[in-house]
């Protein structure tokens, strides 16, 4: 098989007239902010532990008689998420 067959096999095709490129690359923009989206849904769930955490310190320094109790709070909800993280529901419950 001549070399030329083979460079002209792997050579890139190039976008036909009427901007065809352009929708190209916008349906691989399209992708990659659908799959970033998919990654980024569950991180809904940290941040609202961390905002839930972060008042749980407040209440740590405010109530110095009670900082058992939002600090056993914290960690049994971080127990939880992680939990349902790792493990199936039934399991988990």
């Amino acid at each position: 098989m001549p070399t030329q067959d083979l460079v002209a096999r792997h050579r890139a095709v190039a976008p036909g007239p009427g901007g065809g490129g352009r929708r190209a690359l916008g349906a691989r923009i399209g992708r990659a902010l659908r799959g970033a989206l998919r990654r980024a849904r569950p991180a809904w769930v940290d941040i609202a532990w961390a905002v839930f955490a972060g008042l749980n310190l407040a209440a740590m320094r405010l109530l110095p008689g009670w900082q058992t109790v939002p600090f056993l709070v914290i960690w049994v909800s971080l127990t939880v998420i992680y939990g349902f993280r790792l493990w199936r529901i039934q399991p988990t419950i």
